[in-house]
């Protein structure tokens, strides 16, 4: 939306976190503080326009921090859950596992626990997708970078967007209060359409108005191109545009040339729903980094309307995905892979059912517990909701169109699962919480000799707990079968 309204929009991932660089649960405040500082001055560079910060979670310390040091000329916080630095001892408050990172657990809101885990990642911490462990440097770092004072004076521009009456009321500066009565479906204000839109909708108006309510200075075009900083280990790190029906999908290529066939083996990572090329906890860098260091590339990408990739959410359905899933192949088939490996996690082993069953390119599919039947997704009686072209249901924030609803009735992916000779192996988590989806898949696949099932420890999707685990089985099996393809070259 930004980018839309003549913003030049940089927007980056923190230390450990999404595509960047470093060990999740170890990067520090300062790290975080640096990393923004950087980003400040890349900004700065791109044009002679302000620069103006947006937070969410810890970044809003960040943010607070680069606007008191006048790193940036105006700041916007989305839900800093400013009393949290009222309360003492934030590692006391959150006690470290055997491991020594923190592990947040399900916080009910409005206690001093809540108050410091919105703080760290924006909204209270809720299921079915708790947060990452951090360490417990992080929380006494951020816990000495109060934001309160730097949001009370009146010399800083700041917009506060919040559900808590608290935090405008700390703050100088103009403030939104997002409205959000939490249900079952709407745990926070992050899963409800309305308050999202409100949201973009309060940044753009402010974004708009300079500190005497005339129009903020754009930033014109970039003045200097960005390149992926690259790994440690010897691979290269490519950012890809694929166009499909004249939009862009785009993704990120980690070449891995070396052991299992001289780099000829790529895994494409297909994201559940929904999703993006990092997908929850980065499960999908992090695949990325083990099969490099296996010698085996792979490929992650957001498709049309997710991410950074072209479209919007609501015309995502499963036939459209699948389009994107065969763009792909055909781009990396054209870079001379020769043995395409499909990684669908949880929904995503739909779209490699959809493609695998014709396309002899596909060597393989590994699928993370993959749900195949929309038996509680979307709800039964969804809310409607317009969207540019026509109606939507509101699910998990994000509008899914009607599209979607007519796409799915038409699809059996247990009968693809069945009928499909694609050697695959099956990967579900010990913790899958949704059985009947996990029997039929069982039954489809009785009969077929070249499926492999294995159970792991974790979660679903393995996006919070089990992923290395998970990952150990799968690269066993892929190495398995590139042998196997080896041999079966020779002969």
């Amino acid at each position: 939306m930004a980018a839309d309204a003549g913003y030049t929009v940089v927007q980056y991932d923190h230390p450990a976190e999404g595509d960047s660089a470093g060990l999740p649960g170890k990067a520090t405040a300062a790290d975080l503080l640096e990393a923004g500082e950087d980003m400040a001055r890349f900004a700065h560079s791109l044009s002679d326009g302000r620069v103006v910060a947006v937070g969410y979670g810890a970044g809003n310390a960040v943010v607070t921090s680069l606007l008191e040091s006048r790193g940036v000329d105006r700041a916007a916080l989305i839900g800093p859950s400013l009393r949290a630095w009222t309360h003492a001892d934030w590692p006391g408050l959150c006690p470290a596992g055997d491991d020594g990172l923190v592990a947040p657990p399900v916080t009910a809101d409005g206690t001093e626990l809540g108050d410091v885990w919105r703080a760290v990642y924006g909204e209270p911490v809720v299921p079915s997708q708790p947060p990452g462990p951090i360490h417990p440097a992080v929380l006494r770092s951020l816990s000495s970078m109060n934001p309160a004072d730097t949001l009370r004076r009146r010399d800083r521009d700041v917009l506060i967007i919040s559900d808590l009456p608290g935090d405008l009321e700390t703050a100088a500066g103009d403030g939104v209060l997002l409205r959000h009565s939490p249900t079952a479906d709407q745990p926070s204000w992050h899963w409800n359409m309305s308050c999202r839109q409100q949201v973009l909708d309060s940044i753009i108006h402010w974004l708009d108005q300079d500190t005497t309510g005339g129009r903020s200075v754009t930033t014109g075009q970039p003045r200097q191109a960005v390149t992926l900083p690259q790994p440690s280990d010897g691979t290269y790190q490519e950012a890809v545009h694929v166009r499909v029906a004249g939009e862009d999908v785009r993704g990120i290529l980690r070449s891995a040339p070396g052991a299992n066939g001289a780099g000829r083996v790529c895994v494409i990572y297909e994201t559940g729903n929904p999703g993006q090329r990092v997908d929850i906890h980065r499960c999908a860098p992090v695949a990325a980094a083990m099969l490099a260091s296996h010698g085996i590339s792979s490929f992650r990408y957001d498709p049309r309307g997710m991410g950074s990739s072209s479209g919007a959410y609501h015309e995502m359905t499963w036939s459209r995905r699948a389009e994107d899933l065969r763009a792909v192949i055909k781009m990396l088939a054209g870079r001379g892979f020769t043995s395409l490996v499909i990684l669908g996690n949880s929904a995503g082993a739909r779209t490699a059912l959809s493609v695998a069953e014709t396309d002899p390119r596909i060597s393989g599919l590994v699928l993370w517990g993959p749900i195949l039947s929309e038996s509680d997704d979307p709800p039964n009686h969804p809310t409607l909701v317009r969207v540019p072209g026509g109606l939507a249901t509101e699910w998990c924030g994000l509008p899914l169109g009607l599209s979607y609803q007519r796409d799915v009735r038409g699809l059996d992916y247990l009968a693809k699962l069945r009928m499909d000779k694609t050697p695959t192996c099956i990967v579900f988590a010990d913790d899958e919480p949704d059985k009947d989806n996990q029997r039929a898949v069982l039954e489809a696949v009785h009969h077929r000799h070249e499926v492999t099932v294995r159970t792991s420890p974790g979660q679903h999707g393995f996006s919070w707990t089990g992923l290395g685990d998970a990952l150990g089985l799968t690269m066993d099996w892929i190495n398995e079968l590139t042998a196997a393809n080896a041999d079966t070259s020779v002969m």
